[in-house]
């Protein structure tokens, strides 16, 4: 059983986590695109319909509702709707992403690569900003990165789908499909997985003798795939 001790390094990553995606979120006012989340999920309380998302009466289906329905929830939690509601869904999908993101390398590696890959995805200027956007940017990104940390916790275990089976034919990727849009699902996620591929690949090469440029390299993996549009 972990001592407290043991367990300072997370505590810490934790409130780092917490302070930095949650401290202050609801401070500045709306801008960018969130007026229009804020906005059709004003319109969905007025009418009651949750299901036909709208702008000045005027039908709005660019984003998928997933990312309307979390605003909308935390505003029924809370009794509100300003940019502390508009926003939070975005700080908890980030610290979600960075839970996924860590429980991957810990399957794949071991605690201490885990950790440094949290560190490395918490401190990316992309993870901040879109942590802190009431927008479907993190959302996305964590449906993105819990479906393949859920891929390598089942992959080996008995009834998994095979690779043979068509796209969108297992429960949870047709979940994410609804999440995020079918062509997000089938777009972003093939090319985060080669994005992913590639980097995991790099902090692999840090059991050898040049752990000491391991990071670095990583970083410019991301930044070498821009197509894989992780944030």
């Amino acid at each position: 059983m972990k001592s407290i001790r043991d367990n300072i390094p997370a505590i810490i990553f934790w409130l780092v986590a917490a302070f930095i995606l949650l401290w202050y979120i609801g401070a500045r006012g709306l801008w960018g695109a969130e007026d229009r989340w804020a906005e059709v999920v004003r319109e969905m309380r007025l009418t009651g319909d949750y299901f036909h998302p709208s702008i000045n009466g005027r039908p709005y289906f660019d984003k998928p509702l997933l990312s309307y329905w979390f605003i909308a929830l935390v505003a029924a939690i809370t009794g509100r709707l300003d940019e502390w509601t508009v926003r939070l869904p975005s700080a908890i999908a980030g610290l979600l992403g960075l839970w996924a993101t860590m429980n991957l390398g810990k399957r794949l590696w071991s605690v201490e690569r885990a950790r440094t890959a949290g560190w490395i995805l918490l401190t990316t200027y992309g993870l901040i900003f879109w942590s802190r956007t009431g927008e479907a940017d993190m959302e996305n990104m964590t449906a993105i990165i819990l479906a393949v940390a859920w891929y390598w916790a089942r992959r080996e275990k008995p009834g998994f789908p095979p690779p043979a089976n068509p796209p969108l034919s297992h429960p949870a990727q047709s979940s994410i499909a609804v999440a995020i849009g079918v062509y997000p699902a089938l777009y972003k996620v093939p090319a985060s997985i080669q994005a992913m591929h590639n980097g995991l690949g790099v902090l692999a090469f840090q059991r050898k003798q040049y752990g000491s440029i391991a990071i670095p390299l990583l970083g410019i993996t991301f930044l070498a795939a821009p197509e894989a549009k992780l944030f």
